[in-house]
């Protein structure tokens, strides 16, 4: 007979850990939550990430009204006069159209005088908007001088142009059917960064480096608001002993993570509102004069998507390091101390190096600190702006920013158990050293 086997214990060690480890990330979320909604109440918060994005609208939209409630200066009569001492126009009442954009255009219409007096008459008269004087030495200098009594659309003077090149051609022999192209002998200059891949009309443009600009100036003003609050807290529960409770009920390490998370949620809401009002911005520019040069067809998808990565893994590793200091900071002035240290180089140093990135964008410095961890967030995107980076040192970037940041943390972690509840002692770079390597006890 045989003899029967002994049942199969099966190890509840793969349970228990999932269990910890929902009850670590419930306990994380709980903390994140708590400093997101308390922070996200308190008006430099507000401030900061509604008040001053909204101010800078409510200007921007002034202008918008201004300029495109006046449109097209609706005031002029669109006849303009002209003075000809060079005999260069017929003496005839001239009309050109030009092209304003894809849906508009105006013509205006150029009424000759015999002389600066009776055009003046006419002018003060409101018979006609300008009126241009050419000089009979206009060959030897190209000068022509307009008179009015305000502003008047550039386009006015392309017209103008136009009609005397058109005039001196004529004159010089030239086949009528080139006679156009001599006011404008480009029409479009289609340009194609080989560095780069990117294409684009004309100039150019500005947007692929100010938006860089832009990323960068949101992740300061998120990570300087959102590292105060951090260390402010920080500090505010040591000295009132409201860290001694907390630690009963979970675990420093959560407290730690849930702290960097919750205002990690507030600096991608502050980055969300700052979005939404550059998106907002871009959409109407083309309508605005002061900023018909910027397009949202400009953007560069492929920046973006790499700043959110750079930015993210910046933040978590300033919060971190910021974390680990604020538990060992003894009052708030000091820690505001820490935090401008601690910005010298993610922010100021490229900062202070934009000639550098404009002139060298591959040289050997601006390389060096688009890769450097504690420089490369905003180096990065600044280099992207100005010309090709090559994938495999946007790639090592974003490697080395990552290890830097999950070492950074480790250690912040070691260091923030450590100084939780230190009160008194003083602090040595030797056993701060010793506590990282974990050979100091808590």
């Amino acid at each position: 007979m045989c003899s029967s086997r002994p049942p199969v214990s099966i190890p509840k060690t793969s349970s228990a850990n999932n269990g910890r480890r929902r009850r670590m990330l419930a306990n994380i979320w709980k903390v994140a939550g708590r400093e997101f909604r308390y922070n996200l109440r308190k008006p430099s918060f507000l401030f900061s990430a509604f008040g001053t994005p909204l101010f800078i609208f409510a200007i921007w939209f002034v202008i918008f009204l201004i300029e495109t409630g006046g449109g097209a200066s609706p005031d002029l009569n669109n006849v303009f006069g002209y003075v000809d001492q060079s005999a260069i126009l017929s003496g005839e009442t001239l009309t050109d159209t030009v092209e304003i954009d894809d849906d508009e255009s105006r013509t205006y219409t150029f009424r000759p005088f015999a002389d600066a007096d009776a055009a003046e008459a006419e002018l003060e008269a409101g018979e006609i908007d300008a009126y241009y004087v050419i000089p009979a030495d206009y060959e030897q200098g190209g000068i022509v001088q307009r008179f009015s009594l305000g502003d008047i659309p550039n386009s006015v003077d392309w017209a103008l142009n136009r009609l005397v090149s058109s005039h001196l051609g004529e004159r010089a022999g030239v086949d009528p059917a080139f006679i156009p192209l001599l006011g404008n002998p480009v029409e479009e200059m289609r340009v194609t960064l080989l560095d780069s891949g990117r294409e684009f009309d004309g100039e150019f443009p500005v947007l692929l480096f100010l938006f860089p600009m832009a990323l960068g100036i949101i992740f300061f003003m998120s990570a300087q608001t959102n590292s105060q609050f951090l260390m402010t807290g920080l500090v505010e529960e040591k000295q009132n002993r409201i860290i001694e409770i907390l630690v009963t009920t979970i675990k420093p390490i959560e407290l730690l993570l849930g702290k960097v998370v919750g205002l990690g949620g507030l600096g991608l809401l502050q980055f969300t509102v700052w979005m939404v009002l550059i998106l907002v911005v871009l959409l109407l520019a083309p309508f605005v004069g002061l900023l018909s040069g910027f397009s949202i067809a400009d953007l560069p998808i492929d920046l973006i998507f790499v700043g959110l990565i750079y930015f993210t893994l910046g933040y978590f590793l300033l919060a971190s390091a910021l974390a680990a200091v604020g538990v060992l900071v003894g009052n708030e002035q000091q820690s505001n101390m820490f935090v401008l240290i601690f910005m010298v180089p993610f922010y100021f140093v490229p900062l202070f190096s934009l000639t550098t990135f404009f002139e060298a964008p591959n040289g050997a410095y601006v390389t060096f600190i688009s890769i450097f961890p504690l420089t490369s967030p905003l180096s990065m995107m600044l280099r992207m702006g100005v010309g090709m980076v090559p994938v495999w040192q946007i790639v090592l970037g974003g490697v080395l920013l990552t290890i830097t940041t999950i070492i950074t943390a480790w250690l912040a972690g070691r260091i923030f158990r450590w100084g939780l509840l230190l009160y008194g002692v003083k602090i040595t770079p030797l056993r701060l050293f010793n506590v990282m390597l974990n050979r100091a006890s808590s």
